[in-house]
């Protein structure tokens, strides 16, 4: 007899032929799992499956767990592509997927408000953490995975380690910013981290968030700020400044340039006269 165990065995080695991520490989094998366990006897024979079974098996998902739209669209996925590479059968079960909401548009700070945030806020450690969110657009867990070595101050850059599958990447280190991390760093000499909490280990990311949020209290702002609107903001002014948005991307670390491209700004530039936009905002 043929267990679950062994069609999910044969599944991941398919999949680690063709190169898949292992977080990729978990997600698959996990969907399928959960579809084999609840075909019952005909786990021996999943090729005997029917479409109105599977189709039963995802209404029982929504109805039962309540699943998403985009968790629902990738257990689909995942059982076709179990059909696909394990059996050699091509399930036409596409019509279970279901569409996906029309992405909204990011959300971002004008210029002015970015300046008055960093401008009202007092505490230099502060003051660090709202720069390099803006001016390199980095992720929040990028800002509280930093460390000292990572800021190359001869060639004026920062190196940012791949995390959870974001791509690693080299940003530019802008003058304002450089000029306070020097500060910083004489004030509270962190050893590891650039940004450490208590016992010299990571600054929290809700820690982080309240910076931010506070920040844009104090500024006024009425609507709500996180980390990611910094980013949002560093990407949409380098495009309004006329930076070619495939610079952008790669600042970015985004996979595909339709990721950039929902900033809705065509730029004309070259990688050599990209600023940062705290230097374009503080040094004009």
């Amino acid at each position: 007899m043929m267990n679950t165990e062994y069609w999910i065995s044969l599944f991941e080695e398919k999949l680690k032929i063709l190169h898949y991520s292992e977080a990729s490989v978990a997600h698959y094998q996990t969907a399928v799992r959960s579809f084999l366990n609840s075909a019952g006897t005909k786990v021996d024979h999943p090729e005997k499956i029917s479409l109105k079974s599977i189709e039963k098996y995802i209404l029982g998902l929504i109805a039962e767990k309540h699943i998403g739209l985009t968790y629902q669209r990738q257990v689909v996925t995942s059982i076709a592509k179990f059909f696909e590479l394990v059996l050699g059968i091509k399930q036409p079960i596409g019509f279970l997927k279901p569409r996906m909401p029309k992405s909204k548009l990011p959300l971002f700070v004008s210029k002015e408000e970015v300046k008055q945030m960093i401008d009202s806020t007092g505490n230099l450690k502060h003051k660090c953490i709202l720069c390099l969110l803006y001016s390199g657009g980095l992720r929040l867990k990028e800002l509280v995975n930093l460390k000292v070595s990572d800021i190359d101050s001869k060639l004026n850059v920062i190196q940012l380690a791949k995390i959870n599958g974001s791509k690693s990447r080299e940003i530019m280190l802008s003058r304002v910013l450089l000029g306070n991390l020097r500060l910083y760093y004489k004030k509270y000499r962190p050893a590891v981290y650039l940004f450490e909490g208590q016992n010299g280990c990571q600054y929290s990311r809700r820690s982080v968030q309240q910076v931010v949020k506070q920040a844009a209290k104090r500024s006024n702002i009425g609507s709500e700020v996180s980390p990611h609107i910094l980013r949002h903001s560093f990407a949409r002014h380098l495009l309004d400044n006329g930076t070619d948005i495939r610079f952008v991307k790669e600042l970015l670390g985004h996979q595909s340039i339709k990721t950039t491209e929902i900033y809705n700004c065509i730029g004309h530039s070259s990688q050599s006269k990209i600023k940062s936009p705290l230097d374009m905002l503080l040094l004009s």
